[in-house]
């Protein structure tokens, strides 16, 4: 069935069926149907990976957060702000797939899409990073920006 979903996108190529583990796709002979909540047909199917690969992706991803920590925060930038750019480019497919794998609205799977525009721009330095800001300084509030790098974490 997931030929027939995939039949409705422009760019076929937004939709894989492979899990993204240290740089390349990965399959494997077990599959894990992928479900539209809403009506409950079967849209895909995701590789139903074990221990070792999840074992990979953990230490691949870990690498990964290394390596973009590392790299310069105007580069992190430009490489946030091309993903969004190919976000909204593929808006229209990205919110196919969404609203199909997650039962949400349309409107609101776009909205989803937006959102990254904000975290592209929060690679960006800020004069504010370690600093408490004006507007925050009155009233007896108390808020602090720490500075951070966007990337990939695992929770523990």
């Amino acid at each position: 069935m997931s030929s027939s979903f995939k039949d409705l996108l422009k760019d076929k190529s937004l939709f894989r069926e492979e899990a993204y583990i240290a740089g390349r796709w990965t399959g494997s002979t077990k599959k894990i149907d992928v479900t539209n909540p809403a009506n409950g047909q079967v849209i895909g199917t995701v590789p139903a990976l074990g221990r070792a690969e999840t074992a990979d992706a953990i230490k691949s991803a870990e690498t990964a957060q290394k390596q973009w920590a590392a790299t310069p925060a105007k580069q992190r930038g430009q490489i946030l702000r091309r993903w969004f750019e190919l976000m909204m480019e593929h808006q229209d497919d990205l919110g196919r797939i969404m609203t199909a794998e997650q039962g949400k609205p349309m409107a609101r799977a776009l909205l989803n899409s937006s959102l990254k525009r904000h975290a592209a721009s929060m690679a960006r330095p800020s004069p504010l990073l370690g600093r408490m800001p004006a507007s925050l300084q009155s009233n007896n509030r108390s808020a602090l920006s720490l500075p951070s790098r966007l990337g990939i974490f695992r929770m523990r």
